[in-house]
This record gives structure tokens, sequence and C-alpha cells, in this order.
């Protein structure tokens, strides 16, 4: 009888255990559900808040963008390039891309409101068709006497040259050209007190130095200090650009490679955070401080062309030392005359054209003009481009106008396209044979309009 008890003693203890285990454990299941649906609660409301958060991002960068764009269209829309005052090379809007287009940058140096000297000469040549890009450093020191204008000029010297009565800087571009026998289309001219105000939005550059540079005569603008660079590759601030190109300790070789050096670095560093930051200061400072015959829509379809450029579409150089020579003259600054022949040579590594040279057009070239030399000039500008001059000498009678003899344009599209570029927008193109006795496939007749 007690084990009776005893066994329904043990079933009815095993019952009350199980059902406070099963008790438990709905209770911890319940809990567990609880925590982890609490869990999910939050992991979903930080889920729900890092994608409000990563679009508020996305929207407040687009709001900036936006807002970017307004105040650059607005900074290009009232963007007015000035020309130099009194010259006559007024802006233009002209270049559509298609063509090549030459541009001489001057470095001013400005002593007094009525001094303002010429303290740096470089052409800068994109050619649309082969996308590529030339430059060359000139010695701002040279001595030219040149017939086809009819004055010795010292570059340093002319924009304060009061014998010329002419405009000024009209006859030290077209001086330019018949030294280098290359047209010039454009002209941009920065003192070099204006110079920091636009280049201090500009990008910092990588450069390979080339030499040790620490020259007692560079002085940094900002902190008036001597700054210098070690040889090698060294980053060159915005605001040290000048002070980069200026020291001549190590001669003037070395001054101008490392003048094409900048240039080329800043062609190919236009696109950066900082550029594109301060598009707008940037024109805002080149209208303020910069004179140019460039038109808005010009500059603008340059800056986009040459952002399609890479490094191997360069080609670069400058006038070196054994291209001139001393002379002695009165003066403050020091004289060098130019090596035409050593000119031409230096200049056909950079400027001379494939196309035309294939073209392989015989050119005669016949001066019309009265202008003694010309014929001979004008020949050196076929020669550096690449085309084949095979006579020059005076023409039977004289000509009012330029003009072009071809019975067959079309076998020498690229040539005589070349050839009215530089003569200019009046130049005549006959398509027939020259009348009189003649040997060139081309024959170049120059008139008295000759630019």
């Amino acid at each position: 009888m007690s084990n009776i008890f005893s066994n329904l003693k043990n079933k009815l203890f095993r019952a009350s255990n199980k059902i406070k285990i099963k008790s438990k454990t709905r209770r911890f299941v319940s809990f567990n559900e609880e925590k982890t649906s609490f869990g999910s609660k939050i992991i979903n409301f930080f889920k729900d808040k890092s994608r409000m958060g990563i679009a508020l991002i996305f929207i407040l960068i687009a709001i900036f963008c936006l807002y970017q764009i307004i105040i650059d269209v607005k900074a290009f829309a009232d963007f007015k390039p000035k020309s130099f005052p009194g010259s006559s090379k007024t802006v233009k809007n002209e270049w559509n891309g298609s063509e090549k287009l030459t541009i001489l940058f001057i470095g001013g140096d400005e002593t007094s409101k009525e001094h303002l000297f010429v303290d740096h000469l470089s052409l800068y040549s994109y050619d649309p068709r082969e996308n590529n890009l030339s430059v060359f450093i000139l010695n701002p020191d040279i001595k030219v006497s040149q017939s086809t204008i009819g004055y010795s000029l010292n570059y340093r010297t002319i924009l304060n040259n009061r014998k010329i009565d002419e405009d000024n800087l009209a006859i030290l571009i077209k001086s330019v050209e018949n030294l280098l026998a290359l047209k010039i289309d454009r002209y941009v001219l920065v003192k070099k007190a204006d110079f920091p105000n636009i280049s201090q939005y500009f990008n910092s550059l990588q450069i390979n130095v080339p030499k040790n540079i620490n020259d007692p005569d560079t002085i940094e603008l900002n902190g008036k200090q001597s700054i210098g660079w070690s040889a090698g590759s060294q980053v060159v601030l915005p605001i040290n650009y000048l002070d980069f190109v200026a020291s001549d300790s190590n001669g003037r070789d070395d001054q101008f490679n490392r003048q094409q050096i900048l240039l080329e670095s800043l062609t190919m560093n236009l696109l950066g955070f900082r550029s594109v930051l301060n598009f707008s200061n940037i024109l805002k400072e080149f209208e303020n401080n910069a004179y140019t015959d460039m038109g808005k829509y010009e500059i603008l379809n340059l800056g986009i062309k040459l952002l399609n450029l890479k490094p191997d579409d360069i080609k670069k150089g400058y006038l070196r030392e054994y291209a001139y020579s001393p002379i002695i003259d009165v003066g403050f600054y020091e004289q060098v005359s130019p090596d035409i022949s050593q000119i031409d040579k230096d200049l056909s590594n950079i400027f001379f054209d494939l196309k035309v040279f294939k073209e392989q057009a015989r050119i005669e070239v016949l001066n019309a003009s009265g202008v003694r030399g010309l014929a001979n000039n004008r020949a050196r500008w076929i020669k550096n481009i690449g085309a084949r001059v095979i006579q020059v000498g005076n023409a039977f009678e004289s000509e009012e106008f330029n003009v072009i003899y071809c019975d067959d344009p079309e076998k020498y599209e690229v040539t005589i396209k070349e050839l009215r570029r530089f003569l200019g927008k009046d130049v005549k193109i006959i398509n027939e044979k020259y009348h009189n006795r003649h040997i060139g496939d081309i024959v170049l007749v120059l008139g008295k309009n000759y630019e």
C-alpha cells in the first residue's frame, strides 16, 4: 500500500516538474522571441536611418553640384575678356575648334604705369586635326631687324618704343611671326604682378625638376623669402608658379626648359578639384588681370579640347642658347641676335605638319609686293609647316592681293588650307595654272596686302 502511494507521489512530482519545465521553456522562448523582435526593430531602425543618411548625402551633393553649375554658368555668362588698351587686336569669337590655333603668351613686367617690359614670350599651338599641342619658349631679349616690318626691334622694350607710330602690340606679334615664320592667331598678355591672382586657383603640380634651383633673386611673392627646389620630383604650388619659372641661376636654357615643363604640366592638370571648384573665380581673375583677343567661346572651346590631350600629344621646345649670340648695345637689358637657321632647326621638330608633308606639293613663292625679302621670309613659313619650296623669286608684275594658283586644289587640300591660314582671309584662290612660266604644282604670288 505504501508502495502504491509512493509511486503515485513520484508520478505527481514528475508531472509537476514537466509542467514547470514546459512553462519555463515557453517563457524562455517567448522572451527570446521578444528579444529577437526588439533586436530586429533596432537593426531595421538603423538600416532605415542609414538609407536616409545616404540619400540625404546624395541630395546634398546634388544640391551643391547644381548650385556650383548655376554659379559657373552665371560666371561664364558675365565673363568678358578684354583686349590690351590701345591695341587694334580686339576680342574675336571666330575659332570653331576645327583649325589650328596658335597663341602668343606674353608676360609683362610693369615698372611704372608708363613702362611695361616684355618678360616672357612663348607659343602655344593646338592642332585639332592631329589632337596635339606644340609649346615653344622664346628669349625676350632678342633684338631683330626686319625689312618686312621696317623696324629694328628689341622684344624686351618694344611695348615702350615711342619710335613706333603703329600699334606696338600688333608689331610685336607680327615681328615674332616673321622671326619664327609661323602664323600667330591670338595673344594673351598678363603682367607679372597680376599673374598670382589668376594662378592661385589652379592645381598644385607634380613636376620633375631638372636641376637644383637656389636663386637668391627669386623672391616668393607672399612671404618675401628666397624659395628653391631640389632636383627630382617636386610639388609646385599655384602661388609659386612664377618663382619656379623666374629663376635663371642655372642659365637661360634651364630656365626656358622649366617654363615649357610648367606649361605642359598646367595643360595636363587643367581639370582638378581646385580648378573645378574655383572655375568662376578663375574667369573673374582672368577678366580682371589678363589681356587677350580671344573670345570667351574660343577660350571655352580650347579648354574642352585640351582635356582630351595625353602626355604623348604634347611637343615642346625652346630657343636654345646656340640659336643666338650676345650683341653689344647701350641699354639696361642684355640683348641677343638670333641665328635663323638654328631657329628653324628647333622649330621644325615642334611644328612640322606630317599631313602637309605627305601631299608633297611643289611650291613656288613669287614676290609681287615690292617689299624686299618678303618671298624668302614666306618661304620659311612654308618650309616650317612641312611643305616643299622649289623656287623663290620675283613676279613678272605687281599684285595687290595674295594669290594662290593651283589647277588641282583637291590634291593639295591640306597644304592650301595651311597657306590660306597664314596668308589671311583676303587671299585669292585661282583654280588654274599660273599664267606665266612656272614649274610648281602651287604658285604663291605675294601681293601688296600681305599680312
